[in-house]
C-alpha cells in the first residue's frame, strides 16, 4: 500500500515528489508514495521541473498531460509503468532518460514531445503503446535489450530517420517493427 499524488496547486515551477507522506486518514505514521495519479497535474502551466522518488511505482495516463512548460522530469530508476499519455504534449520536455526497469510505456506516453535524437529500453520492457512518440522527428536510433515488445500499433510514428537496433538472439523481431527498421547491434 502506499500514496497516490492527486495533484497541486498551481504556481509552483520546481517540483520533487517526496518519497513519503503523511496520513490523511486519522492514523499516525507516513506512507510511500507510489504513483503519480491520473491527471494530477494535467494542464499546469507552472510546473518547469519535477523529480521523482525512487518508491514511484507508476505514473498514471495523463499526469503531466498538456504541461506546456515542463522542461525536465527526472525518473526514477525503479519506475515499472508510464500510462497512456503521461506526458503528450509537454512542448518543451527534454532530456528523458528512461529507466532499464520500465515494463509499460502506454500509448502517447510521450506524444508530442520534442524527443530525444537517441532511446534505449531495457530487457524488460514487455508493452509499448500505440504512438508512445508520435512525433519524434528528431529520433535516429532506439536501442532494445531484449524481446519485441507487446504492441497494437507504432510506437514512433513520424519518426522517419529512426532505426531499431537489438541485440541478436532476441526473439518477435522481424525486417521492421510496425514499419521502422530493425537491424542488430
Amino acid at each position: 500500500a502506499g500514496a497516490t499524488i492527486t495533484g497541486l496547486g498551481s504556481g509552483y515551477p520546481y517540483m520533487v515528489i517526496p518519497s513519503s507522506v503523511w496520513r490523511n486518514d486519522g492514523y499516525y505514521g507516513q506512507v510511500p508514495v507510489v504513483a503519480i495519479g491520473a491527471n494530477a497535474f494535467a494542464g499546469n502551466q507552472s510546473i518547469t521541473n519535477v523529480s521523482f522518488p525512487e518508491t514511484l511505482v507508476s505514473i498514471q495516463a495523463g499526469s503531466f498531460m498538456n504541461c506546456s512548460n515542463l522542461q525536465s522530469a527526472t525518473l526514477p530508476a525503479s519506475l515499472p509503468s508510464i500510462g497512456n499519455g503521461a506526458f503528450q504534449n509537454c512542448v518543451r520536455l527534454r532530456g528523458m532518460n528512461i529507466s532499464q526497469n520500465v515494463t509499460n510505456i502506454g500509448a502517447y506516453a510521450f506524444a508530442g514531445c520534442p524527443g530525444e535524437t537517441n532511446l534505449e529500453f531495457g530487457a524488460g520492457l514487455a508493452f509499448l503503446g500505440t504512438n508512445a512518440f508520435l512525433g519524434w522527428t528528431n529520433l535516429k536510433t532506439v536501442y532494445f535489450n531484449g524481446n519485441a515488445p507487446a504492441n497494437n500499433g507504432s510506437a514512433f510514428a513520424g519518426a522517419a530517420n529512426a532505426a531499431l537496433y537489438v541485440l541478436p538472439g532476441s526473439s518477435g523481431w522481424g525486417a521492421s517493427y510496425f514499419g521502422t527498421p530493425v537491424a542488430e547491434w
